[in-house]
């Protein structure tokens, strides 16, 4: 496989599925009346898990916000994965009620072997890591410019619940989105404090 080929942006959230309505509620979504382009697209699977892509113009970095992550993680477990492929940008994070768990991210614009951690990432990490850096460090002074540590997170991604963004979407029900302006933060936040989703 090779990630250099991936030339899009696109950055996604999973969760497990009986978060659908609230999840749909905290991203302030409907039902899109343009079902070719939707800014958001949900799939259930049939393992009962909840993803959301981003799939609208200029909307590819949403799920890499701070803010966006704690909130959309607030009494649930959420994983965020990014992949900005002009930016050689790749992340994936682990939050739970609000905090994050562990997170990594590589940035490889300027250093094609950046790679920065916090917490003890899940699954299959410590192998992935060493190959990619294995494959990194064969390539001696890389002229190509090939970043093979921009797949890490989007690798993992795949290895913990099955979608990279190098694979097919994720089979089962899908439902298409479009979001209304948000209100900021602190309103989401009181509003579903108040049960006023």
């Amino acid at each position: 496989m090779n990630m250099n080929d991936i030339d899009f942006d696109s950055s996604w959230l999973v969760c497990d599925a009986k978060h659908l309505e609230q999840m749909k509620r905290d991203l302030v979504a409907e039902e899109t009346s343009n079902p070719d382009d939707p800014d958001l697209l949900a799939i259930v699977t049939p393992e009962n898990r909840l993803f959301v892509f981003e799939d609208g113009e200029n909307r590819a970095t949403l799920f890499n916000y701070e803010k966006e992550r704690r909130f959309l993680s607030s009494a649930r477990e959420v994983l965020f994965c990014t992949a900005e492929k002009r930016g050689h940008y790749s992340d994936i994070a682990l939050y739970k009620d609000g905090s994050c768990q562990w997170a990594l991210w590589h940035d490889g614009l300027d250093d094609p072997r950046h790679l920065d951690e916090t917490g003890e990432p899940a699954g299959n990490y410590a192998m992935i890591k060493k190959t990619l850096l294995r494959m990194q460090d064969e390539l001696g002074d890389n002229p190509e410019g090939i970043d093979h540590l921009y797949a890490l997170p989007l690798l993992l991604a795949r290895d913990l619940y099955g979608y990279g963004a190098d694979t097919a979407l994720p089979q089962g029900a899908i439902y298409k989105w479009d979001t209304k302006p948000r209100p900021s933060g602190i309103a989401r936040f009181f509003k579903r404090l108040m049960g006023r989703d």
